[in-house]
């Protein structure tokens, strides 16, 4: 009986110890799979994004807390130097808030700003005629597209053509090719008819021939380098209308099912009627040579008016190809195999022309269009630097008045009409017994976004007034210091040594302008260019390039760029352009 427990018992250990065995190598499997999970992860970067948004907002504002105290005299001095222009209060008078107490000389800054007003309008205009020129670059670049795709399209079916007759006439059904090949001839000879109706409409367009009423505008300056120009173009054109009045005639004779005799005799009034179309786009061209943009004529008008022809003629050639290339298949449907094998060949020519010629022609294009895009986007910043330089003059001429930033009695005003004056100078103190002020600390960097007379929000609800911006930094607090007097309607509300939130509205100036403060580690400065770092849809990284205008301790300003981007990376230490990343969160 215990021989046979310790069997059972025995037994019972062994099973356990199996047990205990694969979950072991299960618990081990699963260890494996994780760390091969983790490893896999690893290998993609992780990158945090910084929101546009974000950031202009938190740079519309700087927060800082400030000490409240007794504002029994505000004092004002210069920022500038300069001569006493006037003086407009006396010593001793209660003046109001906002109320101009003296003023220095700023003619010269005031025509500085007139000038660079002058330079702002000058590039605003300007860009009317880049952004003409665009327009027309993107117009010629997709008319140089379509051209081309419509020669490859007509090339592949003269191949396509040529390769079905080549293979019937291999089968011995001459018949059906011939019955074929004229059947894609009547339809580019009605392919044609159109093209004529669609060319003398451009034409009259112009010359006003039939419509007489629609060149009204420009008909005086029209060929006006060489009149008979537009004589001939008008005697052109009643021949083409003439040439395409007799297909009409033919065609309305024959139906819509003509036999191959009667395509025949219907050949040589088509290939009169491109004749006399080709001559009249020659003509026509010859009379917008002969043509300037004076008066009422624009340089845009007549640009559009040379592209339309241009256009009209490149269809009558394309027209002329194109009946070329039947009539010749319909004679090679007469012919022999290897007529129809000659035929196959110049088909394959003939498309590997086109398809030579595409890529070369419309890469020039989209150079051209490239040359107009960066031509108007250096514009842009041209006209972003103007208003730059005439928001810095304001902010010069404004340090030339000088305004009451609280309610109180002048109590001390040395300053004189025609007495130079320094920075640092005082120009006034003023005195206010019942008033309290908030002395805080902000960077150095944030300084220049500030402007004594700027609004400040004090806690939830209260507001108050910028009144002083020291010139330096305070050598305990490695800071600048700022003053904002409460709005006395607030005072109540505040006992003197108390610790308050204040918020500093940016000054107009700075409000004005669309540039961004961004960390160093964001922007990509090198001689390729300089460049933030964006995702796109599939969270690959791609190049963003940016203007900046100077570089802030650890910020940089960018002024260009970023006006369609929503958020960037945040560091491009660790990140490649074309790396797929995954967004931390």
């Amino acid at each position: 009986m215990i021989k046979k427990l310790y069997t059972i018992h025995k037994k019972k250990i062994i099973i356990g110890g199996v047990i205990l065995a694969l979950m072991g190598i299960v618990f081990v499997r699963a260890v494996q799979e994780e760390v091969k999970e983790e490893s896999q992860q690893e290998k993609v970067a992780s990158v945090t994004l910084l929101s546009l948004a974000d950031i202009r907002e938190a740079q519309s504002t700087i927060q800082t807390t400030g000490e409240i105290e007794a504002s029994n005299q505000v004092d004002m001095k210069s920022e500038v130097s300069g001569k006493i222009a006037y003086v407009s209060v006396g010593l001793g008078q209660y003046i109001y808030k906002g109320q101009v107490i003296a003023g220095i000389v700023n003619a010269d800054l005031m025509a500085q700003l007139q000038q660079a007003r002058a330079d702002y309008d000058g590039i605003r205009l300007s860009m009317a005629e880049y952004d003409a020129q665009l327009v027309a670059g993107q117009a010629q670049h997709e008319q140089n597209e379509e051209t081309s795709a419509h020669n490859i399209a007509a090339a592949k079916s003269a191949l396509e053509a040529a390769e079905a007759q080549l293979k019937l006439v291999e089968d011995e059904e001459n018949s059906q090719i011939v019955r074929d090949a004229y059947a894609n001839l009547y339809t580019a000879i009605v392919t044609t008819q159109q093209t004529f109706a669609n060319t003398l409409n451009t034409a009259d367009s112009i010359l006003g021939v039939d419509n007489s009423l629609v060149n009204d505008s420009y008909e005086q300056v029209l060929s006006v380098l060489h009149s008979s120009a537009k004589t001939q173009a008008k005697t052109s054109y009643l021949q083409a209308k003439r040439k395409k009045q007799a297909l009409d005639t033919a065609l309305a004779t024959v139906g819509v099912h003509p036999t191959p005799s009667q395509l025949d005799d219907i050949i040589p009034i088509v290939q009169e009627g491109l004749e006399a179309h080709a001559v009249l786009f020659t003509d026509m061209t010859a009379v917008l040579d002969n043509t300037r943009a004076i008066g009422p004529l624009s340089q845009t008008t007549l640009n559009s008016l040379v592209s339309s022809v241009q256009t009209a003629r490149s269809s009558i050639v394309a027209q002329q190809t194109s009946i070329n290339t039947y009539i010749q298949a319909t004679d090679t449907a007469r012919n022999s195999l290897e007529q129809y094998t000659i035929a196959y060949e110049k088909a394959e020519r003939d498309l590997a022309y086109a398809e030579a010629q595409y890529h070369p022609s419309v890469t020039a294009s989209q150079a051209q269009l490239t040359q107009k895009e960066v031509a108007r986007s250096g514009r842009d910043t041209q006209l972003r630097r103007a208003q730059g330089v005439i928001n810095g003059l304001y902010a010069q001429i404004n340090k030339t008045v000088f305004r009451s930033p609280i309610s109180g009695t002048v109590a001390v005003l040395p300053v004189k009409t025609g007495e130079l004056l320094s920075p640092g100078n005082i120009v006034t103190s003023i005195v206010n017994t019942s008033g309290l002020q908030i002395k805080g600390y902000i960077n150095s960097v944030e300084r220049n976004r500030i402007a004594v007379g700027g609004i400040a929000h004090i806690g939830e609800h209260a507001t108050g007034t910028i009144t002083h911006i020291a010139p330096s930094i305070d050598p305990t607090t490695k800071k600048v210091e700022v003053r904002v007097a409460i709005d006395a309607e607030y005072i109540d509300q505040f006992v003197v040594g108390d610790f308050v939130e204040i918020v500093l509205e940016e000054s107009t100036e700075q409000m004005e302008t669309n540039s961004l403060l961004l960390p160093l580690s964001s922007v990509r400065i090198g001689v390729d260019g300089t460049m933030v770092y964006i995702l796109d849809e599939n969270q690959v990284v791609q190049a963003q390039p940016v203007v900046v205008d100077r570089v802030m301790g650890n910020m940089v300003e960018v002024i260009a760029g970023l006006d369609n981007v929503e958020s960037i990376v945040e560091s491009i230490s660790h990140v490649l352009v074309g790396d797929t990343v995954k967004i931390k969160e």
